[in-house]
């Protein structure tokens, strides 16, 4: 029983505060909301592994650039981003990258600049799928999930979106 009015005010407000943590902790965890794009990328028939891809906004209204990785096998996932910077459905430009150095190894994505004025980076990837102006790969976002056709490319160009 309550003996005070400040014991009502201690536990009010310890009601209050605990109600608040939890919708902070459940509105900014980050889970189920966004939208999020999977597929798999091969080159010349085997997995493009280490490969960044990018998509980018062709709708006026929807600018945004997204990025993804692929695992070993080639698979990706552009993952969602938070508000408001989250990738909305519609129409993305489509561009893969896989930068290496002479050793063959795979570049960091925060080094690929300093080591491409070095003359010291290379794409595998051929110009008409890494360059965003040439590329003819595209991706339509859905709401939730957006399952992409895999990207099969080849060296001497004519992919397939």
């Amino acid at each position: 029983m309550l003996r005070t009015n400040e014991d009502l005010m201690r536990r009010t407000c310890t009601g209050l505060l605990f109600g608040c943590s939890v919708t902070l902790l459940v509105g900014c965890s980050g889970g189920g909301g966004g939208n999020r794009v999977k597929g798999k990328i091969t080159l010349d028939g085997q997995p493009l592994a280490g490969a960044d891809i990018i998509l980018e906004s062709r709708d006026k209204d929807n600018s945004g650039r997204f990025i993804g990785r692929t695992n070993d096998v080639g698979d990706y996932e552009v993952p969602p981003q938070p508000l408001p910077s989250a990738m909305k459905p519609g129409g993305y430009r489509v561009s893969i990258n896989k930068y290496v150095d002479p050793k063959g190894k795979i570049v960091d994505p925060d080094e690929i600049g300093q080591l491409q004025a070095r003359g010291l980076a290379k794409n595998l990837v051929p110009p008409e799928y890494s360059d965003p102006e040439l590329s003819k790969l595209t991706v339509t976002v859905k709401e939730g999930v957006t399952m992409a056709p895999p990207f099969e490319l080849k060296s001497k160009g004519g992919g397939k979106k």
